[in-house]
């Protein structure tokens, strides 16, 4: 069974940070992680999480690293966010709470926080179990913005060519499906979820 659900949007791989992803492959990525809200100073607990559906995941993290460039947190796996994103004043050493979303990193880490000093190694090595493309339509134009403020919370949006685009939260639904194709899904603008076994709980101490 995979171990963690990671969010990939198309852009990542069309910018050629990666190439695309099958199940059975084995891929090296770092984690940027995405507070759903807030994150919260937390009693100095141990490190947990849960996963609660899709990307998202209820943490308890321990602050390993923060400067003015980014930041890393310890639920068990390491992931990073360029601030803000903890608390004010949170320092290496505290910990935080909250909801997550786990991404793939697009390089951000990899072509640039890496090498800056005090940077902990990141990047983990998975294996990809499975895939899922998220098969709601787009809603466009005037049926977009028809969408209410509370819908746009819940479903990505996008902007193409000035017009509003919104996913459906009505038809929100995932598609199993045997490769990424980022050019062509969803006229190249496809978000999926990456069902992933992690090989190391160690990530190496080298960019990738």
């Amino acid at each position: 069974m995979p171990d963690w659900a990671i969010a990939l949007n198309s852009w990542i791989v069309q910018d050629g940070n990666y190439g695309d992803f099958s199940p059975g492959q084995r891929a090296a990525f770092a984690l940027e992680f995405e507070p759903e809200h807030d994150l919260e100073v937390s009693e100095k607990d141990a490190p947990s999480v849960r996963h609660l559906r899709e990307e998202l995941y209820e943490v308890t993290a321990t602050v390993r690293h923060s400067d003015e460039k980014f930041s890393v947190i310890d639920f068990g796996l390491l992931a990073y966010a360029q601030d803000p994103a903890l608390p004010a004043g949170a320092t290496p050493g505290q910990s935080v709470k909250g909801t997550v979303g786990l991404g793939v990193d697009p390089f951000t880490y990899f072509e640039g926080l890496a090498s800056l000093p005090g940077a902990p190694p990141l990047i983990y090595s998975w294996n990809v179990v499975s895939i899922r493309r998220q098969g709601a339509p787009w809603l466009k134009g005037p049926a977009a913005e028809e969408c209410s403020a509370e819908a746009w919370s819940t479903a990505p949006t996008v902007i193409v060519n000035g017009e509003l685009w919104v996913r459906d939260p009505k038809r929100w639904h995932w598609v199993e499906i045997d490769q990424t194709d980022a050019w062509n899904d969803d006229e190249g603008h496809a978000r999926y979820l990456l069902d992933c076994g992690l090989l190391s709980n160690e990530p190496p101490r080298h960019t990738r």
